[in-house]
């Protein structure tokens, strides 16, 4: 599963918004294991130029 996003972040004390983009990508392994990566490119002065993430999600059980 590949999602890309535009996210947009008002600052008002510094009188400006940072604009960005994010591409994440998900691996379903199993129905409680999911692996995710990703990275973020800052579009904007105010904003962080590159980030990269990557983790996962694990639930030993069910929750209800």
């Amino acid at each position: 599963m590949t999602r890309i996003f535009l996210w947009v972040l008002a600052q008002p004390f510094l009188n400006g918004n940072a604009i960005g983009t994010l591409w994440v990508l998900g691996f379903t392994r199993r129905s409680n294991l999911v692996f995710d990566g990703g990275f973020d490119r800052g579009l904007t002065s105010t904003s962080t130029r590159w980030q990269g993430f990557a983790g996962f999600t694990y639930v030993p059980h069910r929750l209800w």
